[in-house]
């Protein structure tokens, strides 16, 4: 059954605990409403990314068939074009993905805690609105992030070639200054704010908040990568299967190969949706300590208006 989480107790002071407690239990409360609407908006996503996957496997399979061939060069070159066109596709595809499952999760948990009765009884014609807008923020979030990479990819490289030793100096200064990012993404979703405005907000409480950004993000990590782990585990069990079959000429290996061959597409539909769930865990732990960050940098700016005064 769904929950009601109110406003009080989403922008609130909370110990580490509680903020842990409060992100595993708005997931787990609200899981038959987080996967009814990701079966609508995400897995549509999740088949597209498993159809390409299971081509690009096929693929990196057929490199094991070219030492056969009378023109292996001519081969060779035609399955790295298919090969980079598959992935290519799947890295478009994956934000894609990605920008509508954030946009998702921020407009649900917006609504759990502003809305009347939380989550119970949601129709998408009431969750539309803010979803489509939460997508577009979502898309400024991607591109922020891929200009950013490519930046911090240029630093690191002038640093190269001053001295490989600089670059090791360099990278816990990056650690400490861009884990206050971490509060960026709920920051933006939830508020309405300017991006810069959100920019400049969210990085002072997550500095504020250092330790506990830190310490929410590697649990929630750990959680989703064994949910992750488990999700996949079962496709590179069919790929292998399904490889090793493709060396034989046995006509029963290989009537047993196209089975495996269609196994892998479904386990790899797994895959991804797996990982989408996965993710939902980040996303809470976020959420739920930008809610405490916001409450304790509020104080804090009162604080020092007050010694200022």
């Amino acid at each position: 059954m769904e929950k009601k989480e109110t406003a009080r107790l989403f922008y609130a002071k909370r110990s580490l605990g509680d903020t842990l407690n409060y992100s595993v239990d708005f997931v787990k409360n609200n899981l038959k409403c987080l996967l009814k609407f990701m079966a609508l908006l995400i897995l549509p996503w999740n088949v597209i990314q498993a159809i390409l996957m299971w081509m690009l496997s096929g693929a990196l399979i057929d490199f094991a068939a070219i030492a056969d061939s009378t023109d292996v060069v001519a081969i060779a070159g035609l399955l790295g074009v298919k090969h980079l066109l598959l992935y290519g596709g799947m890295m478009l595809v994956s934000v894609g993905a990605g920008t509508c499952l954030i946009a998702l999760f921020f407009s649900l948990l917006k609504l759990n805690h502003e809305r009347e009765g939380g989550l119970a009884g949601l129709r998408f014609q009431e969750l539309k609105p803010l979803y489509v807008s939460n997508v577009f923020k979502g898309l400024r979030l991607f591109a922020f992030h891929i200009l950013l990479g490519l930046v911090i990819a240029l630093l690191m490289g002038l640093l190269a070639g001053i001295s490989p030793w600089v670059v090791l100096a360099f990278i816990p200064f990056l650690f400490i200054f861009m884990l206050p990012l971490a509060l960026l993404m709920p920051a933006y979703m939830l508020e309405k704010q300017s991006f810069f405005k959100t920019l400049a907000s969210s990085y002072r409480m997550g500095f504020i908040t250092w330790g506990g950004v830190f310490a929410v993000l590697l649990v929630m990590a750990i959680i989703a990568g064994l949910i992750q782990l488990a999700a996949s585990a079962p496709w590179y069990i069919v790929t292998m299967v399904e490889y090793v079959f493709s060396l034989s000429e046995n006509a029963a290996t290989e009537s047993a190969s196209v089975g495996f061959n269609i196994l892998s597409g479904f386990m790899a539909l797994f895959l991804f949706f797996g990982q989408a769930i996965g993710l939902l865990f980040i996303y809470s732990g976020m959420g739920y300590q930008f809610g405490h960050a916001s409450v304790k940098s509020q104080e804090i700016k009162v604080t020092d208006q007050i010694d200022s005064f």
